[in-house]
């Protein structure tokens, strides 16, 4: 009855060390998760390859879900570059520098005060 007694707690010693195991992988695998929002892209995309809409003061790139990635300029130069499509969850990682964008904004009739951007 003894030896009973004493496998089962050693079993269940097992189980629980075995659980906390795969607790800590978890917690190891949620690590790799990428946080930056970069890394989760679909794709880069050279703002050049983009088509601008001078009406809508956006940037915009076919997605391969048949509707389009779109990125707003103001945002641009608040520092974003994720172009994001509103149809699925594709997003891209558009590629410019700062003097596009006000080439961009010089062709709309749009001045922008001077903005630091960073890509």
């Amino acid at each position: 009855m003894e030896l009973v007694i004493a496998l089962s707690v050693l079993i269940k010693e097992e189980h629980l060390h075995s659980l906390q195991g795969n607790t800590e992988a978890k917690e190891t695998n949620q690590q790799r998760i990428p946080t930056k929002m970069s890394q989760a892209t679909y794709d880069e995309v050279e703002i050049e390859d983009m088509t601008f809409h001078p009406e809508l003061q956006i940037f915009t790139y076919p997605c391969p879900c048949g509707d389009r990635f779109e990125i707003d300029i103001m945002d641009m130069l608040d520092g974003e570059n994720i172009a994001v499509c509103p149809s699925c969850s594709l997003m891209i990682d558009v590629i410019f520098e700062p003097e596009d964008l006000e080439e961009f904004l010089e062709t709309s009739g749009k001045k922008s005060k001077s903005v630091a951007v960073t890509a």
